[in-house]
């Protein structure tokens, strides 16, 4: 909502055999992706919005839509189109230095709380645990939950 103003929340939406990873190019920056791995373990969970043509122009244009990212579509199980954002190769594993590495908590922390807003459990509680493994917490702010 910060980037394109009032959005309507559809609901949330399973991906199979995709995988969300943490990329860093440089221990200046990081960032999240997801990627086709064909293994039935694998999944991404994420929330869907219905969004005009114009908060999809702002949105591609924030994510530097074709140089950054491009969209991947798919289709619900109700027909409806839906897209995500995928980082193009100058960003994937692998190439140009980018490694799998740990985002800045500060990122943890806002995807945590969209789990939380979203009601997906499962997913909060594996992330608490990838930032209980990864930072040094003298508080943390987060909880599991059951």
């Amino acid at each position: 909502e910060a980037r394109v103003g009032n959005v309507k929340r559809i609901g949330t939406y399973e991906l199979p055999e995709w995988k969300m990873t943490f990329n860093c190019g440089t221990k200046w920056w990081s960032f999240a992706n997801v990627k086709y791995t064909g293994y039935a373990k694998d999944k991404v969970v994420g929330v869907l919005y219905e969004l005009t043509p114009f908060q999809i122009f702002t949105l591609d244009r924030y994510e530097a839509v074709p140089d950054n990212y491009y969209k991947q579509y798919f289709t619900d199980k109700d027909g409806s189109i839906i897209f995500m954002y995928i980082a193009t190769r100058w960003f994937q594993l692998g190439d140009n230095g980018i490694t799998e590495g740990i985002p800045e908590l500060q990122y943890v922390n806002i995807l945590l709380d969209g789990y939380l807003e979203n009601g997906m459990i499962e997913q909060y509680n594996d992330l608490l645990d990838f930032k209980e493994r990864n930072y040094k917490l003298k508080n943390n702010r987060n909880s599991r939950l059951l």
